[in-house]
């Protein structure tokens, strides 16, 4: 009976992505480099528009892009954004975000030395999801 050659690589890519709430499935693309060493995983799930971990002995990155509510105030997403990081990813040691209220995008961006030390993506998109929803209910009703 042959094994199919797939299986090492999916599992070896669930283990990398379980931990993040990522799953392997919503896969879009897949480079490794092996003069780096680093590989690039582009996903897109259901919650997401997309999510890229790079990985490399350097440390990790993932950077998620969400949909958001549009146009709300800049400086206030960014806020709201900010603050579900600082609850959501201690272990990171860097991060940034950004939001663009014209085209209703989020960005978050996460360093870690490994990609074990950062969070659930799927819990922190989750939370600032809420948190904006939350900033559009306050800033319609200031509007009405």
């Amino acid at each position: 009976m042959t094994r199919d050659p797939c299986t090492p690589v999916l599992e070896a890519l669930r283990r990398l992505l379980d931990p993040l709430g990522l799953d392997p499935g919503t896969l879009t693309r897949l480079e490794i480099d092996p003069y780096g060493p680093r590989i690039i995983i582009a996903l897109e799930p259901p919650w997401a528009i997309q999510v890229v971990l790079d990985a490399s002995p350097d440390g990790a990155e993932l950077e998620a892009t969400l949909e958001a509510p549009k146009h709300l105030d800049q400086a206030d997403a960014e806020a709201a954004l900010e603050e579900t990081v600082l609850e959501e990813a201690q272990a990171v040691d860097e991060y940034d975000v950004a939001y663009d209220p014209e085209q209703g995008e989020a960005i978050i961006t996460l360093h870690a030395a490994h990609p074990a030390r950062l969070p659930r993506i799927d819990k922190l998109a989750e939370k600032a999801a809420e948190k904006l929803r939350e900033l559009a209910a306050r800033s319609a009703g200031r509007q009405g």
